[in-house]
């Protein structure tokens, strides 16, 4: 009986009819929320790094980085991202903290 609960929850989670609020709540409540990014700020990104601001701003401009912005002053970085890059370079660095186009986070 519980299992057939769960899968029925489950099942109701992944339906199209439930806003975002509805939906968090209820894997909220079965344990399953997805695990949170950490985010970073500028500074702690280019201690990791090893860099100064100016040539964390033109790896970004590069590509190398993608910034998350909360506005035009607040901007965070992914931490799995900047490890990442400072340990396997550029070709390891994936955008897996955020899936929207403009990288503005959504809360």
């Amino acid at each position: 009986m519980k299992n057939t609960v769960f899968t029925a929850i489950r099942q109701l989670a992944q339906s199209d009819d439930l806003t975002a609020r509805q939906r968090r709540a209820i894997l909220v409540a079965l344990g399953e929320m997805p695990e949170r990014r950490e985010l970073i700020t500028s500074k702690a990104a280019c201690q990791i790094l090893g860099v100064s601001l100016p040539t964390l701003r033109k790896w970004v401009k590069l590509g190398y980085l993608k910034p998350i912005r909360f506005s035009a002053r607040k901007i965070r970085f992914c931490k799995n991202e900047v490890l990442a890059l400072a340990n396997f370079g550029i070709e390891h660095t994936t955008s897996e903290c955020v899936n929207t186009q403009t990288r503005y986070f959504d809360c």
